[in-house]
């Protein structure tokens, strides 16, 4: 359901010389939007993430569980 999102946001971090996973880690952690780039959007975008829902969507991904 995020794919794209994060892929958009993991894209504009590499832009502008993040470490991307890290940037991300970070604001999936505290929620705080300031470690997202406001570049192309991304931030605004991050508003639109359900932390709670990516992260059981990540967890099925990794335990490979279909929901």
């Amino acid at each position: 359901m995020y794919r794209k999102v994060m892929e958009r946001i993991y894209s504009a971090l590499c832009k502008k010389g993040y470490d991307p996973i890290h940037q991300l880690e970070d604001f999936l952690l505290s929620g705080d939007p300031t470690h997202i780039t406001p570049y192309d959007n991304a931030r605004i975008l991050s508003g639109s993430i359900d932390r709670d829902v990516l992260l059981a969507e990540m967890l099925r991904s990794y335990l490979g569980i279909s929901a």
